[in-house]
């Protein structure tokens, strides 16, 4: 068997690529407001069907029961899970401790 190789012509682009728009201001330096991440997700959560959050639940917990998963970073997720929403926080805590001994 013959081997072939190929040879391309590599075309490379500018180093610094000259911006075609020039850009006017003043940089300033403010607060930024305190993030809520857990908003959205707690939201979203409670706008499903029950039969959805309970899927959700057993799927979270089933996950974080895995014996590759420390007390540790149960305790993480169930914190985050609560503060999007107490429900979920507290039925995930019950699902994960009741296999896991939390």
């Amino acid at each position: 068997s013959s081997r072939v190789l190929w040879t391309l012509a590599v075309t490379h682009a500018p180093k610094y690529p000259t911006p075609s728009a020039l850009i006017h201001g003043r940089r300033e330096k403010t607060v930024i407001p305190k993030e809520n991440n857990f908003q959205q997700p707690g939201e979203r959560f409670r706008s499903w069907d029950p039969e959805r959050q309970e899927r959700f639940i057993q799927r979270w917990a089933d996950a974080l029961n895995s014996s590759r998963v420390t007390s540790e970073l149960k305790q993480i997720w169930i914190s985050y899970w609560t503060k999007a929403d107490a429900t979920l926080g507290a039925k995930m805590a019950r699902k994960v401790s009741s296999k896991a001994g939390l």
